[in-house]
């Protein structure tokens, strides 16, 4: 009768020892894998709407008015990130501090601030929210946006959900 592990450590004289061992350990973390994985957890199937705004800072006039109601909204690379709805331009304005140390606000001669609210369909994933699967909708995000007239660097804001 044949010995199960013969002296040169091989399984019925065929299989090696540590071979069957490194495919058993192989086939339980395949297992464990397999099992523990949920691609689609955290992923929602449904889109929804949210007005977010997009504040610039220190720009001329003929800038601002290139971006315009209606205009639809990329960002830098190339994510259609929603639609113009409202430009609110105001006077730019900025902080000086004083020889006597008193702050005083002044405005920026030729120079505005607009904030941009844009329309945009959103997903949610695991409490993000996503446009057009890559371009991450959050607050104090700063990123660089383009519409067919205009580039420009902004930062989010404010996020309204609808």
């Amino acid at each position: 009768m044949r010995k199960i592990i013969d002296d040169n450590g091989r399984l019925f004289g065929k299989i090696s020892v540590i071979d069957v061992m490194a495919v058993a350990l192989a086939a339980v973390l395949i297992f464990v894998a397999v099992t523990n994985y949920d691609i689609t957890s955290g992923l929602t199937t449904g889109t929804e709407t949210a007005l977010y705004t997009v504040t610039i800072k220190d720009i001329r006039l003929q800038n601002a008015e290139l971006i315009r109601a209606g205009d639809t909204v990329w960002s830098y690379t190339d994510a259609r990130v929603g639609v113009v709805r409202e430009v609110i331009i105001t006077p730019a304005e900025q902080r000086v501090t004083l020889i006597d140390g008193t702050i005083v606000v002044g405005s920026i001669e030729y120079k505005y601030d607009v904030d941009v609210i844009i329309e945009a369909q959103y997903t949610d994933s695991g409490g993000r929210m996503f446009i057009d699967r890559v371009f991450d909708l959050a607050v104090n995000r700063h990123d660089r946006f383009r519409t067919k007239y205009q580039i420009f660097s902004g930062t989010i804001t404010a996020i309204e959900l609808i």
